[in-house]
């Protein structure tokens, strides 16, 4: 038994993960957890049998420790734990030895060029090499004003080990990534590539399931955007899939998108020292970080400046400085006309936009792509939609406010609500914008709320900047003929 007086000897207990990205939980006979730590931890406990809980990005493992009462202390290291990996890399569920030999290869090669300065690499494969599907067919990478720069086919396809990898030599900036599902429609997520740096691309294909009708259904394989992968190494560099720093960074993508935090925040300076070759594990711990309810702002505030001295005004970089930090953000007045690619950088922009509308210029692809956005942790997802015009202008603070209230009100009577209820039905005739904010009237009305949604709930809830909002409820008044002087 662990419960022991108070007057029985301690015994120093250290547990070791097998990396620093990994986290221990340790737990009482009476399952009630003890401690907890990332990478190491280290505890003075009584002679007894404990259970150690190891987790690594998904995979869970759990281990039965006896801490005996002549022992002078207990020390429990862990071997590496296989997780589930978009990422060829050693040691994980969907390894492969030919399709990490291959995307180690041609990680150093250029096949297409169209611009210089920064590359990008983009490596899809199938879990199963056997499978006969193309696994880069309907990829392909644009300009951000959707220029078509290169399709899949213009790299190299390994068709007998189930995957295709392609890289671009081009400008530094910011590009959409394409995939076309059929009728599911297009869907995209950004990439960011910066001056003599490489942003690796990895993807895992899946299945889609197309209903034609109840006898008959369709499937179709892709890459699924969601649960992509991104690293970044220095241009010329080789990919090493047996890196301890490509372990670490894709356990940090892992937790980020499962909200948890993976990262030692009394640590995190010096493990981003010995991982500084991949800084997005720089990019991934300090969205972790930032998103505990304490964070320690000056841990955070060193590594931002330590990933912009590497890659430049980066997105992802530059939203880690907007938060509720008025001297910071009187420091860093900027702008950001591309979107970023993590929806953690996206949600931090939009509820910026509430106090600096100017964030995000008016007609710039951030404001645009608001039309048509997915928040899927991590990334940043796009249905490609027609862009809708801008219209003739946004309206004030004041003025939008003005017309939520009007849509309120006028949803919470019969002949109201009726003609916002068509609109929806009406789908094709709204953005999806205009069809949310609709949405959120109905969801008013329904709700015999007295206070109609304001400008500040809808950018919190819907997750699109003010600008966007703001236009998008004028856009909607006039459809529905609601239109008063402005």
């Amino acid at each position: 038994m662990t419960s022991k007086s108070r007057s029985e000897k301690k015994i120093p207990l250290t547990i070791q993960a097998p990396d620093n990205a990994t986290e221990i939980f340790l737990v009482s006979d009476r399952f009630e957890r003890i401690e907890s730590g990332i990478g190491k931890l280290e505890q003075s406990v009584s002679p007894g049998l404990y259970k150690v809980r190891f987790r690594s990005g998904m995979t869970q493992e759990d281990r039965l420790i006896e801490v005996g009462k002549n022992q002078s202390q207990v020390v429990f290291k862990e071997p590496p734990l296989s997780f589930e990996s978009t990422t060829p890399l050693v040691n994980t569920h969907e390894d492969n030895a030919r399709q990490r030999t291959i995307a180690k290869q041609q990680s150093s090669k250029v096949h297409l060029k169209a611009g210089k300065g920064s590359r990008l690499f983009l490596f899809i494969r199938h879990p199963h090499s056997g499978s006969s599907e193309n696994p880069g067919e309907g990829v392909t990478l644009h300009s951000l004003e959707g220029k078509k720069i290169a399709g899949m086919d213009d790299g190299l396809h390994s068709s007998e080990n189930g995957c295709w990898c392609l890289q671009v030599e081009l400008d530094p900036g910011t590009y959409r990534l394409q995939v076309d599902t059929g009728s599911l429609g297009t869907f995209e997520r950004f990439l960011v590539a910066c001056e003599n740096w490489q942003t690796l691309f990895f993807g895992m294909t899946t299945d889609f399931s197309l209903r034609e009708s109840e006898a008959v259904e369709e499937h179709i394989t892709r890459v699924l955007l969601k649960s992509s992968s991104v690293h970044m190494m220095k241009t010329g560099k080789i990919f090493d899939p047996a890196s301890a720093s490509s372990r670490m960074t894709e356990l940090s993508k892992i937790a980020l998108e499962s909200g948890r935090t993976a990262v030692d925040e009394n640590s995190f300076g010096k493990l981003f020292a010995e991982n500084i070759d991949n800084p997005m594990f720089g990019i991934y711990g300090a969205h972790q970080l930032l998103g505990n309810r304490r964070p320690d702002y000056t841990i955070i505030d060193e590594i931002a400046k330590q990933l912009e001295s590497l890659l430049g005004p980066h997105p992802d970089v530059l939203s880690l400085w907007l938060r509720n930090s008025s001297d910071r953000l009187d420091k860093k007045s900027f702008t950001l006309s591309s979107p970023p690619m993590l929806t953690r950088s996206w949600e931090l922009l939009t509820r910026e936009s509430l106090r600096r509308s100017s964030i995000v210029p008016e007609g710039s692809f951030s404001d645009r792509f608001s039309n048509g956005m997915l928040s899927t942790a991590p990334w940043l997802l796009h249905r490609v939609t027609i862009e809708p015009e801008t219209g003739s202008g946004t309206p004030s603070r004041a003025r939008t406010q003005e017309m939520l209230a009007d849509l309120a009100r006028i949803s919470g009577t019969t002949k109201g609500f009726s003609l916002l209820d068509a609109a929806l039905k009406k789908r094709k005739d709204l953005t999806q914008l205009e069809h949310s904010i609709a949405q959120a009237m109905l969801n008013q009305a329904q709700q015999r709320s007295a206070n109609p949604p304001s400008l500040n709930k809808l950018v919190e809830n819907i997750m699109v900047p003010s600008v966007a909002v703001k236009r998008s409820t004028k856009s909607l008044f006039e459809k529905l003929d609601l239109k008063k002087d402005t």
